[in-house]
Formats: C-alpha cells, sequence, structure tokens
C-alpha cells in the first residue's frame, strides 16, 4: 500500500465513524474540545479531505466519539 493510499483508507474509516453515528464535523469537534482537544470544523474537513493526521488525533477522535475497538480488516472474523 503507497503513503497516499493509507491516508485514504485513515480517512475513509473515520468518515465511516461518523456517518455510522449519523454524526457531522461539527458533533466532532464539539465531543473533541469535551476531551481537551480544539479543533474547529473546518480543520476536521481538511484532515479528513486530506487524511493526513496523526495516530493521536485518530485516538482522540475514537476517545471523543466513546469507541472502544475498532475493526480495520474484518475479512477474517
Amino acid at each position: 500500500m503507497t503513503e497516499e493510499e493509507l491516508h485514504t483508507e485513515a480517512s475513509r474509516i473515520l468518515k465511516a465513524l461518523l456517518a455510522r453515528r449519523q454524526l457531522k464535523h461539527a458533533d466532532l469537534a464539539d465531543a473533541l474540545s469535551k476531551v481537551g482537544v480544539n479543533e474547529s470544523v473546518s480543520s476536521i474537513k481538511g484532515k479528513l479531505h486530506r487524511g493526513t493526521f496523526s495516530f493521536a488525533w485518530m485516538l482522540a477522535c475514537c476517545k471523543a466519539l466513546e469507541l472502544n475497538k475498532i475493526i480495520l480488516d474484518d475479512k477474517n472474523m
């Protein structure tokens, strides 16, 4: 997998998490602020569009969304 493909996959995963919970970018911004991460809606949109965000930021999003696990590949389950 190329780096660009990894960025796309990371973005796809987080967008899917938001969609499953019927959340918008503003909802994520609000949830992040509650765990001490201040991000504007436009910043979140940019990160998701580019797929260029750190794993630490992804973990902050998971914590903010109260996610306990993410299955990255469920083909073998």
